[in-house]
């Protein structure tokens, strides 16, 4: 679900149509108002909303009210609006959450304004203008949230069977073991370091407990510095330029301490198991028995003086930090084609 908040002075509107042909018929006296000094949200119903429709009500009642709180208003106006994502939920389940959405608020002690669900309108509509006056919220509900049981992942399952044996190392080079019992951390004088204290149990304890989502995924999103990025991996993140320069002053700052402690900076691969599409892997059956690096370098255009990739000869053993490439491999030249092998990346 998206949401677009506005604080405004007044929203009138009127509706001149039916969007939808099962649109339920609205009353003359609901088919055009005004509301003043009120929060206004416009809102976006998306397709994986449809699976859990209440809890994506709640979520976003509770984020309305939190807004609401920051802006100072007990007046609410919920405005479908299907323009801020192109997967849209179904009418049915995109309507049973605007009418959940509504009940919570009126729950919650708001006074709450509903415009037809399924019409085309036409609004005018004054915005305060200061600082929290437009704000803009993703709200997504998982399925451990949905359902109040949260699954452990399989890495989560490992951790807990893992003996682990923990360690502070202090600035003079001394090694302290730590031991944990009852939540209470052994081993290491924490005083004037609570917050290394509250780090080692977290870590020492292995709770990966999650109440509620980080202040930081909200702001992250709305000051326009990070945000997740759908097309990879679940925890990725696209930086954009206010994010990334951030992220680059952080490193400089942590390279520079580091270098002052004495250290050297290593840097490792990243190499995954496959990766998927067309332009990189072939079918399971074909990748099946081939070994990760292979799996990741299996397809590149094989022109005129670029030499097969990969699968050309049995794989011989190779080390995952280090690939050697032939001088001038990927150039358009007439020479012989390179030994079969693992040639180009």
């Amino acid at each position: 679900m998206r949401v677009l908040f506005l604080h405004v002075d007044f929203l009138e509107y009127e509706t001149t149509g039916k969007a939808l042909k099962d649109a339920e018929d609205v009353p003359p006296s609901k088919r055009k108002a005004r509301v003043d000094e009120a929060l206004v949200c416009f809102i976006t119903a998306e397709k994986r909303d449809e699976k859990h429709p209440e809890a994506g009500a709640k979520a976003a009642a509770a984020n309305i009210e939190e807004v609401a709180a920051q802006v100072g208003t007990k007046r609410i106006v919920l405005y479908p609006y299907a323009h801020l994502s192109s997967s849209l939920a179904a009418p049915g389940p995109a309507q049973e959450l605007f009418h959940s959405l509504e009940s919570g608020l009126v729950a919650r002690g708001f006074e709450v304004h509903a415009s037809p669900f399924g019409y085309y309108k036409s609004f005018r509509v004054a915005v305060k203008g200061h600082p929290l006056s437009e704000l803009s919220r993703e709200i997504v509900v998982d399925a451990a949230a949905a359902t109040g049981r949260e699954e452990d992942s399989e890495a989560v399952k490992a951790e807990a069977k893992l003996v682990s044996h923990w360690h502070i190392l202090d600035p003079k080079g001394d090694l302290h073991p730590l031991t944990i019992k009852d939540g209470t951390i052994g081993g290491f004088d924490f005083r004037g370091q609570q917050r290394l204290e509250k780090f080692a149990q977290y870590e020492m304890a292995k709770s990966r407990a999650v109440k509620e989502e980080p202040a930081h995924v909200r702001l992250m999103q709305e000051l326009e510095l990070v945000d997740y990025e759908p097309g990879s991996d679940p925890g990725n993140l696209r930086f954009y330029p206010k994010g990334r320069l951030i992220k680059a002053l952080l490193e400089e700052i942590v390279s520079r301490r580091i270098r002052e402690y004495g250290a050297m900076e290593v840097e490792s691969p990243v190499l995954p198991r496959s990766v998927s599409g067309p332009s990189v892997c072939g079918s399971d059956a074909e990748q099946e028995g081939v070994p990760p690096i292979q799996r990741v370098l299996r397809t590149v255009p094989d022109y005129e003086g670029h030499g097969a990739v990969v699968q050309a000869a049995p794989a011989a053993p190779l080390r995952a930090h280090a690939l050697l490439v032939p001088r001038g491999t990927t150039r358009r030249t007439g020479r012989a084609p390179p030994a079969p092998g693992v040639h180009d990346a």
